[in-house]
């Protein structure tokens, strides 16, 4: 019988180095990582909000994601995943698509919840299932917002440490 092989475990087989870390002086190229796997996460996630939104708003995005404090997870020195964190206020964690559901957004929330006595955030009412990983983690619903360029409904969710 073969076993099911992750492509993170394929990787880990293969030698490929993992870690996580803070970019203190994001390059062109790291920058340029973060910003497809920005876009291409808000569009398979967030299907009830237009393509064009996403991209409209992609250069504001990359003037202020160097301004956050960023980690990464890397594969092979290939950014996989990111969490942005700005004053406690968690502006996103995304994994690339190939590398979704293989505990690298944990890692990286668990990371900030490390270095940070408390976090906020926030996410779309209809983004289900992000909203149940962030409640796995300790985050608790604080209330309701209306997202004014989206009309979406956001929970605000916050985690404080113990």
């Amino acid at each position: 019988m073969v076993k099911n092989v992750s492509i993170r475990d394929k990787a880990e087989m293969e030698g490929f180095k993992k870690l996580i870390k803070k970019i203190e002086k994001i390059t062109e190229k790291e920058l340029q990582e973060i910003i497809s796997i920005w876009l291409e996460s808000n569009i398979q996630t967030h299907h009830y909000i237009e393509k064009s939104y996403w991209e409209k708003n992609l250069p504001v995005v990359e003037k202020e994601l160097p301004k956050a404090e960023l980690f990464v997870d890397q594969i092979d020195d290939k950014i996989v995943g990111f969490i942005g964190i700005m004053d406690g206020y968690i502006a996103g964690v995304f994994v690339e698509e190939a590398y979704r559901n293989q505990q690298i957004g944990k890692k990286l929330l668990k990371k900030a919840m490390e270095l940070n006595d408390r976090l906020s955030l926030n996410v779309y009412e209809k983004n289900k299932h992000a909203i149940d990983f962030y409640l796995k983690l300790g985050f608790k619903k604080a209330h309701m917002n209306i997202d004014e360029e989206t009309a979406e409904k956001e929970l605000v969710m916050v985690w404080e440490a113990n």
